[in-house]
């Protein structure tokens, strides 16, 4: 009983949603206590159970009433949940790529495309998949985001020359970019680890940069 009101719920919310004045977010309430029973049932549910939900969720998710209302990355959180066989993997990531190439052609794509690469990520760390990981998260450093996290990887093994290199890289593709603040953040980063390095002359002059 609780499985097909959460159905119902997840499924006809999102369509009186777009036409209803949200602002204390009573709707938005409602699907993410839906997520969360879902994801208590999928706790206690049977293998057959499990392999029917995954593939529920496989045909919600393209659907674009929930990507209106951003409950799309909870509905892949779901289905994360739920793989258990090497073709589900195969579905997933496929769901993934298909929608990374839907953002692409919005005005204001990078969010959503980060968001989406940084699932796989998660998935890949969280399954002990280092590798892969650590490979999809280079191939994207010209994301912010993706970026940082080697940054902070070289920083903690004290691979202080890649970070400040890395840096540099980051600071470079604002000044091509015409992203003045994307420059700052990079700065003040380098800044740090020039102090971790103890380089008096180098934390001279990027001070002085930041300051200006």
């Amino acid at each position: 009983e609780s499985l097909a009101i959460c159905k119902t719920l997840l499924e006809e919310v999102p369509l009186f949603a777009q036409n209803i004045d949200d602002s204390d977010g009573g709707i938005g309430q409602i699907l993410y206590s839906v997520s969360d029973l879902f994801q208590q049932i999928i706790e206690k549910a049977p293998p057959e159970l499990k392999d029917n939900l995954f593939e529920y969720f496989n045909k919600q998710y393209p659907k674009e009433k929930y990507h209106e209302l951003s409950f799309n990355n909870d509905l892949l959180d779901l289905i994360s949940t739920l793989i258990s066989l090497p073709e589900h993997e195969e579905q997933f990531f496929k769901l993934i790529d298909d929608r990374i190439e839907i953002e692409k052609l919005k005005s204001y794509s990078e969010y959503g495309i980060v968001r989406l690469i940084k699932t796989k990520v998660d998935y890949f760390l969280e399954n002990g998949k280092t590798e892969e990981a650590w490979k999809l998260i280079k191939e994207n450093r010209r994301f912010t985001e993706f970026l940082k996290m080697m940054i902070e990887r070289a920083v903690k093994s004290e691979d202080y020359d890649s970070a400040i290199e890395l840096c540099n890289e980051g600071i470079g593709t604002a000044k091509k970019e015409s992203h003045s603040w994307d420059g700052i953040y990079w700065k003040e980063i380098l800044l740090d680890i020039y102090e971790k390095k103890m380089d008096i002359k180098r934390i001279r002059e990027v001070s002085e940069e930041l300051f200006f």
